[in-house]
């Protein structure tokens, strides 16, 4: 029932039709437009043929600039029945609004209860799934459940749990060589958790930045965030960055600042009031470190003593990845040592272990190691397999570091097969990763074994050889050291080479390099004998004998070992067979 006079509706369209015009649209057309109604519609709102309905005329006040009352109140003229009408209207509708908005709310917040509630689940679970894959060293599962986290946590806006997805992608990719991507994420991370004052997080990002950076050859970059690190507020930071900073005097083969860096470090940790699992924790970082620079210096004796106390606190603190390294540590140092069954099967649980968990730089790095040994062993064609099964994983990977250590390994085995030429193009592209990566230990290692493979006139190869010794020397590492003297004391007059060999054996003696000392122990005994000194000889002879019955137990297992000394022996009256070599 139309309780509004017809009087009324033409009352209120003049009073709209005014409003119009005094805001200055030019036509009630004009305005229809813009409001998006049509043209109809305006007129007959205009000449009361239709009630205007109160939701589209709060609309024409809101674009007239008028109140609602302004339209319904102060001129008589207005139908009382029209006002008592919309004023009812008015307050239904609001009574209507308040109701359903009230509704909405509790549904909203229902919905919204339990959906933040799954969210929340899911991000907890994500972040246990990723601490879990990097615990377990899966690489691949880490970057896709970084992925996943980072999704969920943007769809929460979760600021915290962003950063620390990032984190884990960060890692993940790192582990798989990605080393661009990695370096973009955690550079991110550092970013937004520093605007956030995040600064546990902030420093958690720059340790594996620093890594990142290392592997990449932006040395100076990795330097300016772990001093960052160690001059941190916080316990944790601080030592981290002293153990990164000696990491990087280690791999730049600045020894004394290493040990001026992981003394610092050790200060820390030993100064912090700390729970003794954190301190354990720290102490297995420690001891890794320790570890790296006794092999960057050539100390092999002093490295294994070191790894033997850092797998047996890993093991004690739950660190899994210083157990990875300290397995791949031992590996090392026994293929160093001669000590070759260990090496052998240390390596082959190394191997299985990185195709397992997928890990590149592991399986890299173990196939670059069993490329030395089976050298070192006299099996030139199988060095060369697995030289290349090496550099074929490391190109893979993209990780130069790996790269290096697989031309490193691979130019070795050429040139022991003979392949000269081979060996010359693998010894250039270890020098040019090793400049770029400032990676000094491994550059004077192809330095050396360029000397090696050189070509040209002698004069300028033994003056290089001398200038080799020389920074051999002042950079303290002795198994380089002792293998540059070995290498110098080619063509030297016999006094020369004496002193030479001499100095080179008791280097490679001292640093624990077995084929060190027991290539340089046969120079010796060679050199005594062709200047007819049998006794000398005699003597030589036997403390090598001794030496490798110490240390691999029979000559027989390296056939290249086995008729070296058999010929010495035979040529001074030793018989074979531990009796006779101590004679």
């Amino acid at each position: 029932m139309d309780l509004v006079t017809s009087d009324g509706r033409k009352e209120l369209g003049r009073r709209i039709q005014a409003a119009i015009m005094e805001a200055g649209y030019g036509s009630l057309s004009e305005f229809a437009r813009q409001v998006g109604w049509s043209r109809a519609l305006i007129y007959q709102y205009v000449n009361g043929t239709v009630l205007v309905q109160l939701d589209r005329l709060q609309q024409i006040a809101e674009r007239t600039g008028k109140t609602l009352e302004w339209f319904l109140v102060g001129d008589q003229a207005v139908d009382n029945g029209l006002v008592a009408e919309l004023r009812e209207a008015l307050g239904t509708a609001r009574e209507e609004v308040r109701a359903l908005q009230l509704e909405l709310s509790e549904e909203r917040a229902a919905r919204l209860s339990e959906g933040q509630r799954q969210l929340r689940s899911e991000l907890n679970l994500l972040g246990d799934y990723c601490r879990a894959l990097r615990r377990a060293g899966d690489a691949p599962g880490l970057v896709e459940a970084g992925s996943r986290w980072l999704e969920a946590a943007q769809r929460a806006g979760d600021q915290r749990s962003q950063m620390q997805a990032r984190l884990q992608m960060g890692h993940g990719w790192f582990l798989q060589g990605q080393l661009g991507r990695a370096e973009e994420v955690l550079a991110e991370a550092v970013t937004e958790a520093g605007g956030a004052g995040q600064e546990a997080i902030v420093n958690s990002a720059r340790q594996e930045l620093v890594r990142v950076l290392l592997q990449s050859g932006k040395t100076d970059e990795a330097r300016r965030q772990a001093s960052s690190l160690a001059h941190a507020d916080l316990w944790w930071p601080r030592w981290a960055g002293r153990l990164m900073l000696a990491a990087i005097a280690a791999q730049e083969a600045e020894l004394d600042e290493c040990t001026e860096e992981l003394q610092q470090a050790e200060e820390v940790i030993e100064s912090g009031d700390e729970p003794a699992a954190r301190r354990a924790v720290a102490r297995a970082y420690l001891l890794s470190n320790r570890v790296t620079a006794a092999l960057a210096a050539g100390q092999y004796g002093r490295a294994a003593s070191l790894n033997d106390e850092l797998r047996s606190l890993a093991a004690q603190a739950g660190v899994a990845d210083q157990l990875r390294e300290a397995e791949l540590n031992r590996a090392i140092i026994a293929v160093r040592r001669g000590q070759v069954a260990d090496a052998q099967r240390s390596l082959g649980l190394l191997r299985d272990w990185a195709q397992m968990a997928q890990d590149a730089r592991l399986e890299a790095l173990t196939s670059a190691f069993q490329s030395e040994l089976a050298r070192r062993l006299g099996q030139p064609a199988e060095a060369r397999e697995l030289g290349r099964a090496a550099l074929q994983k490391a190109l893979g990977s993209g990780q130069p570091h790996l790269m290096l250590e697989a031309h490193l390994a691979l130019a070795h085995a050429e040139l022991a097969d003979g392949r000269t030429d081979d060996a010359r193009y693998h010894v250039a592209q270890a020098q040019r990763l090793a400049g770029e990566l400032r990676h000094r230990r491994l550059e004077l290692e192809a330095e050396l074994l360029s000397l090696r493979v050189a070509s040209g006139e002698q004069a300028s190869v033994r003056a290089m050889e001398t200038k080799l010794l020389a920074t051999l020397e002042k950079t303290g590492i002795l198994d380089l050291h002792a293998e540059g003297m070995l290498l110098h004391a080619r063509g030297q007059a016999h006094d020369d080479r004496l002193a030479l060999l001499q100095s080179a054996a008791a280097r490679a003696l001292d640093s624990g390099h077995f084929w060190g000392a027991e290539a340089a122990l046969r120079a010796l005994a060679e050199t005594y004998l062709s200047a007819g000194d049998h006794a000398a000889a005699r003597e030589t002879i036997a403390t090598g004998c001794r030496l490798i019955e110490n240390t691999i137990g029979t000559a027989e297992c390296c056939p290249t070992i086995e008729a070296g000394w058999r010929q010495l022996r035979e040529r001074v009256g030793i018989s074979p067979g531990r009796e006779g070599a101590s004679q």
